[in-house]
């Protein structure tokens, strides 16, 4: 394993160009607001964050994989399994983009606060919830318009995304200032200084935002698939550790198009004693595995072929319905 560092632009460019996928066991997106707003908020000021964890991709996956929520999904060739940071990269991918539903992220900026009280004296990362009404409109309109958004100090975090989009800022600040351009040639002067130090502010936060420095270890290529799989359970930062079951259940639903859990649920209201004899997850996944001539272990599980379990799923269900009737007599 090594460590290296990567800085937020790299990340960026990869998922944009769907170069890092997720291994399919992964969960899905799991943090709110202010968890969110907590992160962006520490990579604006620069501070550290915790280290990343990737898997480097050689001729094949060894994972099955989907995209970070809202990436494209180009055919490009996938270089890297992110196996932890996945709700710090997504999340840093969707502020950037500000494409969150039922909420619209702001950098605060104390000096351009015209609206009244100052919401504070320092920078911050702000959130606004949203919300729609029966026209089909998303409220508060404010944040949609840049004028209004100025007023209140806040800069749209897509603003901030490592792109070439100097066009559309340029086209945000003029929205935002060309209404208090003032008449009178001698005020001219402070008004440009005023407009230039709102373009400088963006870009000071552009170049933070881009050079932040996120940090990963990187396991290579030719790593067994049972090792990434244990270091990414001991890695896991969920409150809740995922297990082989949660693992396997993810690669199945891939395969399926349906639940794992559901199919358990099938397979006990078919042959209801089965489960007396030992957890019903233990068996159908080491069953499984040694129909496929693997051994019932760890090693096992992640090294059967899911496809296959799949479709020996009605030979593994009578093989345990047999199992119980044996032992009951």
């Amino acid at each position: 394993m090594e460590a290296r560092n990567r800085i937020l632009n790299d990340w960026y460019g990869k998922i944009q160009r769907s170069e890092i996928k997720l291994p399919r066991f992964q969960r899905y997106e799991a943090w709110d607001w202010r968890r969110i707003s907590s992160l962006v908020n520490t990579v604006s000021k620069n501070l550290p964050l915790g280290i990343t964890l990737v898997l480097e991709v050689g001729d094949k996956e060894q994972f099955i994989s989907r995209f970070l929520s809202t990436a494209p999904e180009a055919n490009n060739r996938v270089l890297e399994h992110l196996l932890d940071g996945q709700q710090r990269l997504t999340a840093l991918w969707r502020v950037l983009n500000n494409n969150y539903e039922w909420e619209t992220y702001f950098i605060y900026v104390p000096e351009f606060d015209d609206y009244g009280e100052k919401e504070s004296d320092e920078q911050f990362v702000y959130c606004r919830g949203r919300y729609l009404k029966k026209n089909g409109q998303r409220y508060p309109l404010w944040c949609d318009q840049p004028m209004e958004c100025l007023k209140r100090g806040m800069i749209p975090t897509n603003l901030l995304r490592p792109e070439d989009i100097q066009n559309e800022i340029d086209e945000w600040i003029r929205g935002a200032t060309d209404n208090n351009k003032p008449q009178n040639p001698e005020e001219l002067e402070t008004f440009f200084n005023w407009k230039k130090s709102i373009s400088d502010k963006i870009k000071d936060l552009r170049s933070v935002i881009k050079n932040y420095n996120l940090p990963y270890l990187s396991l290579p290529s030719v790593t067994q698939k049972d090792v990434a799989l244990e270091v990414f359970i001991n890695m896991n930062t969920n409150s809740k550790p995922l297990s082989p079951y949660d693992i396997i259940v993810a690669e199945v639903e891939s395969i399926k198009g349906r639940s794992l859990h559901d199919l358990q649920d099938e397979l006990d209201l078919k042959y209801p004693d089965v489960k007396h004899y030992y957890d019903l997850s233990y068996l159908i996944l080491n069953t499984s595995a040694l129909m496929q001539e693997k051994l019932p272990n760890q090693k096992g599980l992640w090294d059967m072929d899911k496809a296959v379990m799949v479709e020996d799923w009605d030979k593994m269900e009578k093989g345990l319905n047999e199992m119980a009737a044996f032992l009951y007599n």
